[in-house]
């Protein structure tokens, strides 16, 4: 379904600007892809000793934990990729062609 798409829209992308038949067929598109999380950053979280004894969080050199201390844990923030935002840049930037390999690799990722 998504390559018969693709491949339909294809005469669509032949302009680097977005005009409202572009981003029509880049809504429909970004609608058939599969939802990705990805890491969108890391947080820094601080904790008490005592509340990352109460958490039961353990440190990774093996070293006990002191209830009087500051601890920080590195923790990643994961989101939903949107896809819409990713495929009007992808084209702005380089053309339909890019789109539809970004679409693709998508697809493959989600495959496996």
């Amino acid at each position: 379904m998504l390559r018969r798409t693709i491949t339909l829209n294809l005469a669509i992308f032949q302009m680097y600007n977005i005009n409202k038949k572009v981003l029509k067929a880049l809504r429909r598109l970004a609608a058939e892809l599969p939802p990705i999380k990805m890491v969108a950053c890391v947080l820094n979280s601080e904790m008490k000793g005592d509340e990352v004894l109460l958490t039961g969080l353990k440190l990774n050199d093996g070293e006990e934990i002191d209830p009087e201390g500051d601890y920080t844990f590195k923790n990643p923030l994961i989101r939903e990729v949107n896809h819409l935002l990713r495929l009007k840049k992808i084209y702005k930037k380089h053309g339909g062609y890019e789109v539809i390999l970004y679409c693709e690799n998508i697809k493959n990722q989600t495959d496996h």
